[in-house]
């Protein structure tokens, strides 16, 4: 992923912090490939947007929210294989 496309990522995701009520966090290292990919398919199916993004570029995104939400404690989380759910 080169700087442009990082760029872009980073800010898809402020848009998207912005624009749900609720985003969810969950770290996906303990599961398998299959696990994976069968939670995937579950949250397809509710209409849960699920991303699987880099750690950094989500804390960048975070770094970039408004002042009266301060994520500065989620950043402590942000370890091993993140995945972020969007429910609107």
């Amino acid at each position: 992923m080169n700087k442009a496309e990082k760029t872009a990522t980073i800010e898809a995701l402020k848009e998207q912090f912005a624009n749900n009520a609720f985003f969810y966090l969950t770290d996906t290292t303990s599961m398998t490939v299959a696990e994976t990919n069968k939670f995937r398919r579950v949250c397809f199916e509710k209409g849960i947007g699920v991303q699987m993004i880099k750690n950094k570029l989500i804390k960048k995104a975070l770094e970039g929210a408004p002042a009266d939400k301060n994520y500065e404690q989620v950043f402590e989380l942000l370890h091993g294989s993140t995945v972020v759910l969007f429910s609107e």
